[in-house]
C-alpha cells in the first residue's frame, strides 16, 4: 500500500519496492480505494448497460485519456488529513456507481521503459500476482494508438475482497514508457453483475489512447516549489520529477527511467516541520553507517544501510537549510540497486540549493 507522506509500495508476500508499483502493490493499494469511500446513488443500475461519454477524460495529467460512463467521476484515494493525495501524474481514480455497485479504475505512471523483455517481464510479475494458483490469461492485444497492450484477466473474479480485480493492461505508450491501468469491482457488483463488470472494463480499456503530455526528461537545472523557498535541483537528463504539496509539507521525487520489472534509482526531498526517517518507516534492522557531509550548504550527517530486498539505501535530515525559517527541516532520501546508483544521486544532492523568494 502507498504511505501517506512518502510512497512505498507494499508487495504482497514479497519485498518492497520503492516507487515501482508491481502488479501486486497496485492491488493491494486499490483495496484501500474502496475503503476510503461510500457508494453514491447512481442513476443506473446495471453496469454492463452503461454507455460511454464521446468525451475523453484525461488520465495521469493527460498522458493517457479513456472514456468513462457519464456518471463517473475522478476522485483521489483517500488520505490521512497529515498527508496528501498522490499527485495526477503518479495515479489517477476514476469512481463508477450503481446502486450498492462500485466499479473503480486506477491508472498509473510506472516511470518504467518497455525494455527488450517488456512480455516476460508483465508474465513474472502476474504470475506472482496469481500465485495462490488461481487461473488467468495474459493476451497481447492492440489498443488505440499505443504501441502494444498486454491484457492480464482472471478466469473468474474473485469477489470476496474489498476490491476485486477484474482485469488490467499494462500500456506501451509510443514514447517507450510503461502506464498500467486496473479495473476492481466490489462484491456487490461481482455477485449481481460479474458480466458486466467485464464488459465495462473491456469497454473502457478500447477506449484509452496517447494523451498530449509528455514525460519531461531533458535534465538540467530545475527551479521547484517548497512553500516560501525555492529548491534549486541540477538533475540528469532520463529522470523524471513529480511534486506532492501537502498541508504543511512539500515532497519532490526524482526517478529514473529502468526498463519494467528492473529496480531503478530514486530520490526524494521532503521539506517541512515533521519529517520521519525512512529507516525508522521502513522498519529497517540493518546497521546503518554514518557519513559526514553538507545538504544546502548545512552539516549534516548520512546514514546509509541495505534493505531486505537488496536495495542500497542513503538518507539525511538536516535543519536550518531553509534560509529564514529555522522550524523547517530538509529531509533527502534515495535508493538504488548499485553504488554507482548511490554515487550519482550523491552528485545530484550536492547540487541542492534553497533560497528564499
Amino acid at each position: 500500500m502507498i504511505a501517506a507522506c512518502r510512497v512505498t509500495h507494499v508487495r504482497l508476500g514479497g519485498p518492497r519496492r520503492l516507487l515501482r508499483p508491481a502488479v501486486v502493490g497496485v492491488v493491494a493499494a486499490a483495496s484501500a480505494c474502496f475503503a476510503f469511500m461510500t457508494p453514491a446513488t447512481a442513476v443506473a443500475d446495471g453496469l454492463g448497460s452503461m454507455k460511454l461519454a464521446q468525451k475523453p477524460t484525461p488520465l495521469l495529467g493527460d498522458r493517457v485519456t479513456a472514456r468513462f460512463p457519464a456518471a463517473a467521476r475522478t476522485q483521489p484515494r483517500g488520505h490521512s488529513i497529515m498527508a496528501a493525495a498522490n499527485p495526477v501524474e503518479e495515479e489517477t481514480r476514476v469512481v463508477v456507481d450503481a446502486g450498492d455497485k462500485r466499479f473503480v479504475v486506477m491508472t498509473y505512471e510506472l516511470f518504467a521503459t518497455s525494455g527488450k523483455v517488456f512480455e516476460k517481464s508483465v508474465r513474472k510479475e502476474v504470475k506472482q500476482f496469481f500465485s495462490s494458483g488461481a487461473a488467468y490469461t495474459v493476451s497481447s492485444q492492440k489498443i488505440g494508438d499505443f504501441a502494444r497492450a498486454l491484457v492480464m484477466k482472471p478466469s473468474k473474479i474473485d469477489g470476496t475482497e474489498g476490491a476485486n480485480l477484474v482485469m488490467g493492461a499494462y500500456l506501451e505508450h509510443p514514447d517507450g514508457t510503461v502506464q498500467f491501468t486496473a479495473f476492481y469491482a466490489n462484491p456487490e457488483a461481482v455477485t449481481k453483475d460479474a458480466a458486466g463488470c467485464t464488459k465495462l472494463a473491456e469497454a473502457i480499456l478500447a477506449s484509452f489512447r496517447v494523451g498530449s503530455k509528455q514525460l519531461q526528461m531533458e535534465g538540467g537545472v530545475q527551479k521547484l516549489f517548497a512553500w516560501q523557498h525555492t529548491l534549486h535541483v541540477d538533475v540528469p537528463a532520463g529522470w523524471i520529477l513529480t511534486t506532492t504539496p501537502g498541508p504543511d509539507f512539500v515532497v519532490h521525487r526524482a526517478r529514473q527511467l529502468a526498463p519494467f520489472g528492473e529496480p531503478a534509482a530514486s530520490l526524494g526531498i521532503y521539506l517541512g516541520g515533521h519529517p520521519n526517517a525512512q529507516y525508522d518507516q521502513l522498519g529497517a534492522e540493518t546497521k546503518r553507517v554514518e557519513t559526514k557531509g553538507k545538504l544546502s550548504g548545512v552539516e549534516t550527517v548520512w546514514h546509509s544501510w541495505t534493505d531486505a530486498s537488496g536495495l542500497l539505501r542513503k538518507e539525511t535530515l538536516a535543519t536550518g537549510a531553509a534560509p529564514g525559517d529555522a522550524g523547517l527541516a530538509l529531509h533527502v532520501f534515495m535508493a538504488g540497486p548499485t553504488g554507482a546508483d548511490i554515487a550519482m544521486m550523491d552528485a545530484l544532492s550536492a547540487t541542492l540549493r534553497l533560497t528564499r523568494k
